[in-house]
């Protein structure tokens, strides 16, 4: 029951709230052109490709923009050239930048956190390369995404590195000076094992674990997807070694990101930093930045059981491939302020849509789009490619796409007050979720999982370990605790708290064999603890471990019942013949409520929509940006309301007017 407020908005703009951004990702120019080449894109192939990713930039491209309903996008501003050939870029894009402000475009500097093209920083710039990542042999870093023909030709620098984190600020300043409104950082990756980060590992774990440890060997292994990847981890030693490494890792990132966004906010306060998280970061960045961003969504559709998806795990449940669990989870690390925006990729069996550039329909971006409006996030719009190469060509289904997409984006635009006051989710439960959470069952974050209990019609919240106390914990009527292994004390104090007080806990799996990544429980402690929540809560306190959270997203188990009993006691029911519907019910500031529903299945509409609301409500209106769309019968009796819809499209949602409203005439 995420909620925003004024207190804790700090400063993001009001155009910038969840509600109301339209994003792109607006990727161009000649430094764009060299990155690719050098990177071997596989659609960067023809002059066209070229002449496309040229004309973002130019008066074209600022028109594009304007047609699609764009208010927000990221430019390529420095992505690990030196500063003498990053000019040539940067002097086409300031003048861009006062362009797309004028016409309510904000743009965000795209910037890398530790790419570099080793050629040109020889040619240019060679003191910097003394601030590269070394391997353990002391060899070179490679950057993953990328195909080389004979040796690497981008490398990576080290975040602890005096140098380095020189160069990261003077990036940052050029793109504040030149009117910003934020940095995108891209590229987080560390596999460094120069001395600066063995001697901070070893001192991080021993803050940890109070032991002497030296830093596993971290291999970087190239991608064949050109999809940026988790360095191998050396599996030969202890598993408590494993997760410090990785534990470590999203510190020195966390910390990287934070002194960035502390250098920004001194120069200018309302400046927002963000980054490109991973969901196999275990993280989804630190409280401090005002901005939330992944590339880790797929391509909302049906595709059938059982297909393997070798590049982001997590999103198949059932034969759909759904975002919803990520959606949630960022909403519970947005706490109902921070804009959220994800992109999404096409999987094309063993190659990732990152690979082929395959552009997708307009119905295709509707749904994506319409999916990340249902969890009250944005969709990265992501043109790169051979779309964009058919966009700029004028290519007829290349512009029939950007014309549904900017059809979505102008239905947005007419309810953003709206919208954006829709910030507090209607839970029934709430699902602990953890950051730096070790991978369980190959679910990284639990995403997988909460995306099973969304395609079920569960309505749930995501509550993160770091956000929670015992007044958040008593909002909810149960506590679902899924394959949790790193548990604190301080948590397992606030969940007996909470049994104390009335609240049910539902423990899954895995649960506490940890104190902290690194520093494991003893079976005698965690018996201490299993008997302590028995005597706080008695039959509340439940605890079915042997309930494998996999096989509930493989569909092997089911449900537990007096959780599906839950979805039938909730004051909202959302019904089709043709299931799944994916749906969130939100309250806004003065009362009234929203209810969104997206058909997550590109093969048909969904046929006879029943949207029941089971307490007095006030005037209802159903909106749909679906051509073609029927009208909505909608009947109010004196115990609630009835939506009848006989198709829905890919989206729509239902205005709900509070009751005491409807008397006043209000």
């Amino acid at each position: 029951m995420h909620a925003s407020n004024a207190v804790a908005d700090r400063g993001v703009p009001n155009w910038a709230k969840n509600g109301k951004i339209a994003y792109c990702r607006w990727d161009g120019g000649p430094l764009e052109v060299a990155k690719a080449h050098l990177s071997a894109w596989d659609y960067f192939t023809s002059p066209g490709a070229v002449t496309g990713m040229m004309g973002t930039y130019t008066d074209q491209g600022l028109e594009l923009l304007k047609k699609g309903g764009f208010n927000w996008v990221w430019l390529t501003w420095s992505a690990g050239f030196s500063y003498q050939q990053e000019e040539v870029q940067q002097s086409i894009l300031r003048p861009f930048v006062k362009r797309c402000n004028e016409v309510g475009i904000h743009c965000t500097a795209y910037l890398s956190m530790c790419n570099v093209f080793v050629q040109d920083m020889e040619a240019h710039q060679p003191d910097l390369l003394e601030s590269l990542q070394r391997n353990a042999t002391g060899g070179v870093v490679p950057y993953a995404a990328a195909r080389y023909l004979e040796k690497p030709l981008r490398l990576m620098g080290c975040l602890n590195h005096p140098k380095w984190k020189a160069h990261l600020r003077n990036r940052l300043k050029s793109a504040i000076d030149a009117g910003f409104v934020g940095a995108f950082y891209d590229n987080l990756s560390t596999a460094c094992h120069c001395s600066r980060c063995q001697a901070d590992f070893e001192s991080f774990a021993h803050a940890r674990t109070g032991r002497a440890m030296k830093m596993p060997i971290m291999t970087v292994k190239l991608s064949e997807r050109f999809e940026e990847t988790a360095p191998d981890v050396d599996r030969s030693v202890e598993l408590e070694q494993q997760q410090l490494l990785h534990a470590y890792w999203s510190h020195l990132l966390w910390r990287t990101a934070v002194e960035m966004n502390d250098y920004a906010e001194s120069i200018r306060p309302d400046f927002m930093v963000y980054c490109n998280w991973h969901v196999y970061h275990h993280t989804f960045g630190p409280a401090q930045l005002k901005a939330l961003s992944t590339e880790d969504g797929q391509k909302a559709s049906y595709v059938g059981p059982g297909w393997n998806f070798p590049t982001s795990p997590g999103f198949e449940v059932g034969g759909y491939v759904s975002n919803a669990g990520l959606l949630r989870r960022l909403w519970a690390v947005s706490e109902g302020w921070r804009p959220v925006r994800v992109q999404n990729h096409q999987t094309l069996g063993p190659a990732m849509e990152a690979s082929d550039f395959v552009p997708y329909s307009g119905s295709e971006w509707q749904r994506m789009i319409a999916e990340c409006w249902t969890f009250r996030a944005a969709q990265e719009v992501f043109v790169e490619g051979n779309f964009m190469t058919e966009l700029f060509a004028g290519v007829p289904r290349a512009h029939e796409a950007w014309e549904s997409i900017g059809r979505y984006n102008h239905f947005q635009r007419e309810h953003a007050d709206l919208w954006e006051s829709a910030r507090t989710l209607e839970a029934a439960f709430a699902v602990w979720g953890r950051d730096n959470h070790p991978e369980a069952d190959g679910d990284w974050q639990r995403v997988k999982f909460a995306t099973a209990l969304s395609l079920a019609g569960l309505q749930f919240d995501v509550m993160l370990n770091r956000l929670a106390n015992a007044e958040v914990l008593s909002r909810y009527p149960l506590i679902w605790v899924p394959s949790v292994e790193v548990m604190e004390d301080s948590e397992l104090e606030l969940l007996e708290g909470y049994l104390r007080q009335g609240g049910r806990v539902l423990a899954t799996g895995t649960f506490a064999d940890w104190h902290q990544i690194g520093r494991r429980r003893r079976a005698d402690e965690k018996q201490q603890w299993m008997d302590r929540f028995s005597a706080a809560g008695g039959k509340r306190w439940m605890a079915h471990f042997e309930l494998n959270d996999r096989d509930i997203c493989l569909g092997k188990t089911e449900i537990p019942d007096f959780i599906l009993r839950m979805k039938k006691e909730y004051f909202i029911e959302v019904e089709s013949s043709d299931d799944p519907v994916v749906w969130t019910a939100w309250r806004c500031d003065d009362g009234r409520r929203v209810v969104f529903l997206l058909n997550p299945d590109q093969r048909a509409a969904r046929k006879n929509v029943r949207i029941r609301i089971k307490k007095p409500v006030g005037a209802s209106k159903w909106h749909t940006p679906d051509q073609g769309a029927q009208a909505a019968e909608v009947r109010h009796n004196g115990d609630g309301m009835e939506c009848q819809l006989n198709r829905l499209e890919i989206f729509g949602f239902l205005d709900i007017a509070t009751a005491s409203s409807a008397k006043s005439g209000s």
